[in-house]
């Protein structure tokens, strides 16, 4: 049974883990972030072409990417973040439909992008949101990358102002990690069954 699941959210949602549960219940899963790490690696194309549109002063002196001065400055500014996404989004789509036309089984392609390539959706079979409560969302980001709280929020409004909720199914990610586990395996089970995912 081939099935490909688009996983999305906004950052602190918990995809990572939530992926993590799925890779070890048995499903294929494909990190949207780690193929826009390879697009933007150093001497890369995509890399020059994020230079030319936002100045050396983003790059390490060994010449490669410094994410989180490129991230202070695109999730501050919706403009910015569309001009980062108009370099990143084509090459990314582009990488993930060779993945699902090889793909077999259950594959989970996790990224906050993947409701806004539209070439991919086409190949989903359900489009997940996990969600959490905004406070939650803004707590997690702290705790995981550092940010102080206007920092984090800012992140969070930036790609609100992008976000659509155009989904099959939601899972919503505002308890512990024993009950995000469970609904892993839920979600298996329902797409499996072709059962309608609400959790």
């Amino acid at each position: 049974m081939k099935k490909i699941i688009g996983i999305y959210g906004l950052s602190g949602a918990g995809k990572t883990t939530f992926c993590t549960f799925l890779k070890e219940l048995g499903c294929t899963v494909v990190d949207v972030d780690e193929i826009g790490r390879k697009i933007l690696e150093k001497g890369s194309e995509g890399l020059s072409k994020v230079v030319k549109l936002f100045g050396e002063d983003i790059l390490f002196p060994d010449g490669s990417l410094n994410r989180k001065k490129l991230g202070g400055i695109v999730f501050a500014d919706a403009e910015k973040l569309g001009l980062l996404n108009s370099v990143t989004k084509p090459a990314i789509e582009k990488e993930l439909l060779k993945i699902i036309k090889k793909a077999k089984g259950i594959t989970v392609i996790d990224g906050a992008l993947v409701n806004s390539l539209e070439a991919v959706k086409e190949n989903c079979d359900e489009i997940i949101l996990l969600t959490a409560d905004r406070d939650l969302l803004i707590s997690r980001i702290i705790k995981r990358e550092g940010l102080d709280e206007k920092s984090a929020a800012d992140r969070i409004e930036r790609q609100i102002e992008s976000f659509s909720e155009n989904c099959t199914g939601r899972i919503e990610n505002n308890g512990d990690l024993e009950e995000l586990k469970k609904k892993a395996e839920w979600m298996i089970k329902y797409v499996s069954q072709g059962r309608t995912i609400d959790l």
